[in-house]
Order: structure tokens, then sequence, then C-alpha cells
């Protein structure tokens, strides 16, 4: 997950890659639950999924400090995951 979230770090400003890497970290989250149910549904999907967060990278390249929030926004949970802490999922 770490390696993971590097390559985020590392390919922020293009919308492409960066969305490939948004979908490898996200994939990565779900290794990590060790669900065979939710990894072959999430890989059923995966070409949707991935297409999503390159669209998406591509709608908001150019809103001002997208690019530290999406880093911030995913390293938040890299500690919580060393500790195995639960992640409560936030209601928007």
């Amino acid at each position: 997950m770490a390696g993971a979230f590097q390559t985020i770090v590392e390919t922020v400003k293009d919308p492409a890659c960066g969305g490939a890497a948004d979908f490898n970290f996200h994939l990565s989250i779900v290794e990590a639950a060790h669900s065979p149910t939710l990894l072959s549904v999430y890989v059923a999907i995966g070409k949707l999924l991935e297409q999503s967060h390159m669209e998406r990278r591509h709608k908001i390249e150019n809103i001002p400090s997208i690019n530290r929030y999406l880093i911030d926004h995913h390293g938040r949970y890299l500690p919580r995951f060393r500790r195995g802490t639960r992640i409560a999922r936030k209601s928007f």
C-alpha cells in the first residue's frame, strides 16, 4: 500500500498515470481486506473503476491545490492501515 501511495505522489500531475495509481492504491486496500468476495467484485469492475479514476483526474486537474489534496487525502489512511485501525466511512 505504501508503494501504491508513493506512485500517487509521483504521478499526481499526470491525470492518466495518476488515475491508474489511484486505482492501484484502492486495489491495495481491497487486497488488504483479505476478502475473496470483495476482491472478485473489484476485479470484475476494475476496468470501469480505473477509467473512472482517470476521467475524474482529467476533470479536476486545473483545480487549485488539488494535487496537495489528493496526496494528503490518500496519505492520511496509511498510518491507520499500518496499525490495523478500522476506518469508519464518513457520510457526506
